[in-house]
C-alpha cells in the first residue's frame, strides 16, 4: 500500500475514533437536564444562552466536518476513477 493511501486509512481511523469520543461525551447530556422542573426564569435563560453558544457552535463544527468529509470522499473518488481509465 502506498504512503498516501495508508494516510487516508489512518486519517479515517483517527476521525472515526474522534467521532466515537464525541458520541461518548454527548451521551453524558442525556441525563444531565432531566429532573429539573423547578428552574427560575433566570436559570432557564442562562441555560438557553449556554445551549445556544456551545451547542450551536458544536453543531456548526460537526456540520462543517461532514461537509469536509464529503468533499474529501468526492475528490478521492474522482482521482481514483481517473486512475481506472
Amino acid at each position: 500500500m502506498y504512503r498516501s493511501t495508508r494516510d487516508v486509512v489512518g486519517e479515517t481511523a483517527y476521525l472515526r475514533r474522534s467521532c466515537e469520543l464525541l458520541l461518548q461525551r454527548l451521551d453524558r447530556f442525556d441525563g444531565l437536564v432531566t429532573g429539573y422542573d423547578q428552574l427560575t426564569a433566570g436559570q432557564l435563560e442562562a441555560i438557553a444562552a449556554v445551549n445556544d453558544r456551545y451547542g450551536g457552535g458544536a453543531k456548526e463544527y460537526v456540520e462543517l466536518a461532514a461537509q469536509h468529509a464529503d468533499e474529501w470522499y468526492d475528490q478521492l473518488q474522482m482521482l481514483l476513477a481517473n486512475q481506472q481509465l
